[in-house]
């Protein structure tokens, strides 16, 4: 869903070779972590403890084709992958103790459109959702909740505009948005009952003239939908009308606070938004008002803890926000402050990772 351009020490490295790594740690995990990044073939494995040490450990001794997003479904029993060089969707069974990822037997992976660059699913993990940027298209399967397998839903895949950004599927709500890059628009789409996407009325939803959609990111509640604009350094907002259709928010477009906003993320509770500068190296940080309007929190922007910020997570419980910085090819890591949202690093602010990293993704 962009530019193509995306946890510190008690168990050994060993995943680009495929060894097995051993637990010494006193202290539980509490997180795992997993990083792709289209330099590299593997998937990169993490464990954060209840001190907030952050540890690599081997997760897969499989390889994937420059892969570009990665998704742990619902159940968190499976795990999927999306390579950009292959055009395809590798899947594996997860250990939920562990963290391992098992590649589906021998089945193969699944073929999707041209350039696939993001991921999405719903909140139950009925439906995978493949958004591909050179063909223009979302590749969509419904999820055997038992085996972990995909099969293509009828009429898949669905066009979008050309040369897609980044993906977004509401949590609470039928609808899916995708960010449209340099068209400077946000395409929805509404999703039926067995998955398969329309096109809602008014679509796509300009930004503004000049503008280059980068991002977009869906509130958990369902009412707005933000548009991270990185060629005029701004967030767009919008509310969500009943059938999908977007609306201006009032003081639409937002200061980013950085330059070259590239990700964006929000809590589960829908208080707090926050953004990646690609551009300035930090993270931006926003309450999100009744209305949707963002207001800057205290000490907004925040050190990211590298360079070339291009996407932010946050993690289930809402108390860790994850920076990938592909120019000094680490993760940054922050605390949340459960009142005001503001971020605090990690003692250790970064973890390195052997890629430069695209898209992270966390699981409790």
């Amino acid at each position: 869903m962009r530019k193509l351009g995306l946890i510190i020490a008690l168990f050994a490295l060993s995943a680009a070779n495929g060894c097995g790594g051993s637990n010494s740690s006193s202290s539980p995990t509490v997180l795992f972590i997993y990083v792709v990044g289209q330099n590299s073939q593997s998937i990169f494995g993490f464990q954060q403890d209840t001190t907030n040490t952050v540890t690599p450990i081997t997760v897969s001794a499989t390889t994937t084709l420059r892969p570009s997003a990665a998704l742990v479904h619902a159940s968190k029993n499976f795990f999927y992958v999306a390579n950009f060089g292959s055009n395809d969707v590798t899947k594996y069974s997860r250990d939920p103790n562990t963290g391992f990822l098992t590649p589906l037997g021998s089945i193969p992976p699944t073929p999707v459109g041209a350039g696939p660059i993001a991921l999405g699913s719903d909140a139950k993990g009925q439906f995978l959702y493949v958004l591909n940027q050179t063909s223009g298209s979302i590749s969509a399967f419904s999820v055997d909740s038992t085996r972990g397998l995909l099969t293509e839903l009828a009429g898949s895949p669905f066009a979008t505009q050309a040369n897609p950004t980044s993906l977004a599927v509401s949590q609470s709500s039928s609808f899916l948005y995708v960010a449209n890059g340099t068209l400077h628009s946000v395409s929805g789409f509404a999703i039926a009952a067995d998955g398969t996407l329309s096109q809602v009325a008014g679509s796509p939803f300009d930004i503004g003239a000049g503008g280059n959609a980068a991002w977009a990111a869906v509130d958990p509640k369902g009412r707005f939908v933000y548009v991270a604009d990185s060629a005029n350094n701004t967030i767009v907002g919008f509310a969500i009308q009943t059938g999908g259709g977007l609306t201006p928010l009032g003081g639409s477009p937002f200061p980013a606070g950085g330059t070259q906003p590239s990700g964006l993320t929000i809590d589960s509770g829908g208080a707090f938004l926050y953004t990646a500068n690609r551009g300035s190296n930090s993270v931006s940080g926003f309450t999100i008002g009744s209305s949707g309007a963002l207001t800057a929190m205290a000490g907004s922007p925040f050190p990211s803890g590298g360079t070339l910020t291009s996407f932010v997570t946050i993690d289930s419980s809402n108390k860790f926000l994850y920076s990938s910085n592909t120019g000094a090819g680490n993760v940054g890591v922050s605390t949340i402050d459960a009142n005001t949202g503001v971020l605090t690093q990690l003692a250790t602010p970064a973890f390195p990772v052997g890629t430069r990293p695209n898209w992270v993704t966390t699981t409790h």
